[in-house]
């Protein structure tokens, strides 16, 4: 077991390298963790507890290191931006990009009336959608501007948006009614399956985006081919 209360430290004893054949086999005392986020390369993680305390660990570098304290703590953190920054949501509706590297605020990403329960990345980083029940907004994190702004004016509650490719967003509403968008035009809409309530974390992509299986408390697997709908 290793205790993160402090500052920094290693994640395991001594110069044994668990990732390299056995997978890591540390256990992380010291804090309530409530998030977690990696990045792209799967290497680095970031992690926040219940008082707003933001963790960084390197698997590679069997490293940790205290980045940055977040009032009010975060309900939702996202790592594997372009850039060495995570964006963090907080419950009173603010969405703040920080660094990874000092724990400097970078920027505030306004505009959502409700708590965002949803951060969703692009392929390369470059670009985020915060949602709530009653918004989606896109941006680009290169300059922090909002791109786009995604109304819900149905009374359904939007429960998920998801990037498909750079171009293509899918989004599920509460009613697990399931649409295929373009920019502003949509492609098509999905039926999710009688009875059981499609997760964004159930989603499961293919390489090429062909094809998308969604799951939720069910013992059945779910495949659409989209193929009919991007090439649109």
């Amino acid at each position: 077991m290793i205790d993160v209360s402090g500052k920094a430290g290693s994640l395991w004893a001594g110069s044994w390298a668990p990732l390299s054949k056995y997978g890591l086999c540390s256990i992380l005392i010291g804090r309530h963790f409530l998030h977690a986020s990696w990045d792209r390369s799967g290497i680095r993680c970031i992690l926040s507890d219940r008082k707003g305390n933001i963790i960084l660990i390197n698997t590679k570098l069997n490293k940790w290191k205290f980045i940055c304290q977040v009032t009010p703590a975060p309900c939702l953190i996202k790592f594997g931006l372009a850039r060495e920054e995570f964006l963090v949501a907080l419950p009173d509706c603010q969405v703040r990009c920080y660094s990874a590297q000092d724990g400097s605020l970078i920027s505030v990403l306004g505009g959502h009336e409700k708590s965002v329960k949803q951060i969703s990345l692009n392929g390369d980083g470059t670009r985020a959608i915060t949602v709530s029940p009653d918004i989606a907004q896109i941006w680009n994190l290169s300059t922090f501007e909002r791109i786009r702004k995604l109304d819900v004016k149905s009374k359904v509650e939007l429960f998920s948006v998801e990037y498909l490719s750079d171009e293509h967003l899918l989004t599920i509403f509460k009613d697990n009614s399931i649409f295929i968008w373009k920019d502003e035009k949509c492609l098509g809409q999905i039926r999710g399956p009688e009875g059981v309530l499609v997760s964004s974390s159930n989603i499961i992509k293919g390489k090429t985006h062909n094809v998308s299986s969604f799951l939720r408390e069910s013992f059945i697997i779910y495949l659409w081919l989209l193929i009919i709908f991007l090439r649109k």
